[in-house]
């Protein structure tokens, strides 16, 4: 898991460093700097903060995940009552191209009563499965 590391001792003007993240996830805590729950982990302060951000990964000890074995884009439809949303039929053509392009399968996921006509229709928009 990576995080970034706050160099205290090298803060000289805190004020131009919080002006650093373009998400305002930099907090001033005293004299302190701190990162907020805002941080997306853009690195800007790091390029930008001369030495006092350092960006640290660290190593795990739990086995590295078998991608491999991952196949498949799935879209979950958002279903009310009888009717499908009209976002669902827009993601499906988005996931058969780029399916088409690493050559996966699409799979679409409807949870419900009754929805065998709806799961019909999915397969016209794109979905494999």
């Amino acid at each position: 898991m990576a995080y970034i590391k706050i160099h205290q001792e090298l803060i000289h003007d805190i004020q131009s460093l919080l002006a650093l993240c373009p998400f305002q996830a930099l907090e001033q805590h005293g004299s302190d700097l701190a990162i907020g729950a805002g941080c997306r982990m853009c690195r800007m302060c790091v390029r930008k903060g001369e030495g006092v951000f350092e960006y640290v990964e660290e190593s795990s000890d739990a086995p590295a995940a078998d991608k491999s074995l991952w196949r498949g884009i799935a879209v979950v439809a958002e279903l009310s009552g009888n009717a499908v949303h009209p976002v669902t039929w827009e993601l499906l053509g988005k996931a058969r191209e780029l399916a088409d392009k690493i050559k996966h399968p699409v799979y679409c996921l409807m949870i419900g009563d009754g929805v065998t006509e709806l799961a019909d229709r999915a397969l016209e928009y794109g979905a494999d499965e």
